[in-house]
């Protein structure tokens, strides 16, 4: 058996958005930590209130920052 994370990129109301990046990027490092198979990650558009990723694939492909590095190096640093 597999397991996995599924992740929109949640935002609720009065979360910015590097904030809402940060925590679902944090919840991709420990799944990843935790020996998890996968991450899916949803694709929602124009509705700012539920997702601020409407581009999966740009998240998908940026590289994880190097073990040990600053924060400034994640990518919701770079989105802002």
């Amino acid at each position: 058996m597999e397991f996995g994370l599924f992740t929109e990129f949640a935002s609720p109301p009065g979360v910015s958005d590097a904030a809402a990046f940060d925590e679902s990027l944090g919840q991709m490092r420990a799944a990843e930590a935790m020996g998890f198979d996968a991450v899916w990650l949803a694709e929602i558009h124009f509705q700012k209130d539920r997702s601020v990723l409407a581009s999966p694939l740009v998240i998908a492909s940026h590289p994880p920052p190097a073990r040990g590095a600053s924060r400034s190096a994640s990518p919701s640093r770079s989105c802002r």
